[in-house]
């Protein structure tokens, strides 16, 4: 395939991928309170930023861009010890301790909530 063809190719992909309809965001399915959130993300925003929007020099991912159902699966991984047990798991290994200042599930819901208003 010569560079023009190639280029021809791309430039099709690209205006097929440009005439799709824009993704619109699923509903938010986790109910919590993102006043209470605010005070509980505070920990969190060491790595993430006071946006969410991560920290590659922690590999700290943008949180803003994770769907809330993720978000909240992630963190009881972390709780229960499916995340972040493994000892060549450098990070998971920072992030289970973190996870430790949420005292129950609401307070995870709450801390979701609240990241869910950062994404606005």
């Amino acid at each position: 395939m010569s560079r023009q063809e190639i280029a021809t190719d791309t430039e099709d992909l690209l205006a097929y991928i440009a005439s799709l309809p824009a993704a619109v965001p699923a509903a938010t399915t986790i109910a919590g309170d993102a006043d209470t959130g605010s005070g509980l993300y505070a920990p969190c925003a060491a790595c993430h930023g006071t946006d969410a929007g991560g920290d590659e020099s922690f590999q700290a991912p943008a949180l803003t861009t994770l769907s809330p159902w993720y978000q909240i699966t992630q963190l009881q991984k972390f709780r229960n010890g499916q995340r972040g047990a493994d000892v060549r798991d450098i990070f998971g290994r920072q992030m289970a301790p973190m996870v430790a200042v949420l005292p129950d599930e609401q307070a995870m819901h709450d801390v979701v909530a609240y990241i869910n208003t950062l994404a606005d």
